[in-house]
């Protein structure tokens, strides 16, 4: 579809494009969960847009930049869209966030910020939005401190983002889930003081060599490490009491599962691509007493189906069961 805007609806998102006409504010059917737009609308079709957004409050609301229009100058439209619980921006020319402050703390629960040329833009707009439980963060690291206030956050997603610690985050009794992927947040020490934290997943993080903290979180159930190069050693689990799910993908350099099998109640382990391993790496889950299912994505399937003989009471899988996000 190179060269055109999608369809009016598709895949649960519906399109909004000047004129507005009565049609993109039809009842939605069951199946929609995003509206967006990307070229700029007039104050009233804003308004008629927002009041329609009123009705359906479980619908996310993102506007972002398309090559075929003029993008979106600010942010200021949100003085319309006070009652937003879930909002999206991605618009890479925007100078700042600042319409932001149009929107309620009380109201706003999910949020998504995306890339943007400038490097300037600092988190602190994020100060006063106490109520929000899923942060979106796209490559943006300054002001990375405000998020120590935001106390009710159960899910964090930075991509591209570089900060020098990540102590803030072990300010936050509610997170739960963490993905870090891309940019060069390697200190990640601080991960062990983050009370609650079950979910993470690590990927593609430049220069990531130690990883030994992952023993330390004392609630770790799901974890996901993918394609960082450096990463020799894996942690021992024994301690890990709660650790159900891990995978690795790609992970090369890693040879040694040994740690992995320490982790007393671990039914599912998956393997991707990892060009180290061995069938014999899968040694140390003989008899594992918890250990329900594997996936061996090894380099031949001859080699995985030697693991799969190796371990004749596990249930062999072909796919990974990712365990499902509720946050």
């Amino acid at each position: 579809m190179s060269g055109t805007l999608p369809p009016l609806s598709y895949y649960g998102i519906r399109q909004i494009e000047p004129p507005l006409t009565e049609a993109q504010l039809a009842p939605p059917d069951p199946s929609l969960k995003i509206v967006q737009f990307c070229a700029p609308l007039t104050p009233a079709e804003l308004r008629r847009l927002a009041a329609f957004l009123r009705e359906y409050p479980s619908l996310k609301f993102r506007v972002y930049a398309h090559g075929l229009h003029a993008p979106v100058d600010d942010l200021e439209f949100l003085r319309d869209f006070s009652f937003l619980r879930n909002f999206a921006v991605d618009v890479r020319t925007l100078p700042s966030f600042d319409g932001l402050r149009h929107l309620s703390p009380a109201n706003l629960t999910h949020l998504t910020l995306g890339a943007t040329k400038t490097q300037r833009i600092s988190l602190s707009v994020l100060r006063s939005f106490t109520g929000l439980q899923r942060l979106w963060i796209y490559g943006h690291a300054k002001g990375f401190e405000t998020l120590a206030s935001l106390t009710a956050l159960r899910s964090l997603w930075m991509h591209s983002v570089t900060v020098p610690t990540l102590r803030p985050l072990a300010e936050l009794p509610a997170l739960e889930a963490l993905m870090i992927s891309l940019g060069g947040t390697t200190e990640i020490g601080e991960l062990a003081n983050v009370k609650r934290l079950s979910y993470l997943d690590l990927a593609w993080i430049r220069g990531m060599r130690d990883v030994s903290v992952l023993g330390r979180i004392p609630r770790l159930r799901d974890l996901r490490l993918s394609k960082m190069q450096h990463v020799t050693e894996l942690p021992s689990f024994r301690d890990s009491a709660e650790l159900r799910y891990v995978e690795l993908e790609q992970m090369h350099a890693v040879h040694d599962l040994g740690p992995i099998a320490e982790a007393p109640g671990l039914r599912q382990v998956a393997v991707y691509g990892c060009r180290g391993l061995e069938p014999e790496a899968f040694a140390p889950f003989v008899g594992h007493p918890a250990l329900e299912a594997v996936v061996a994505g090894l380099r031949t399937t001859r080699a995985g189906a030697a693991v799969y003989a190796m371990l004749p009471h596990v249930r062999r899988e072909t796919m990974w069961k990712h365990p499902s996000l509720s946050w």
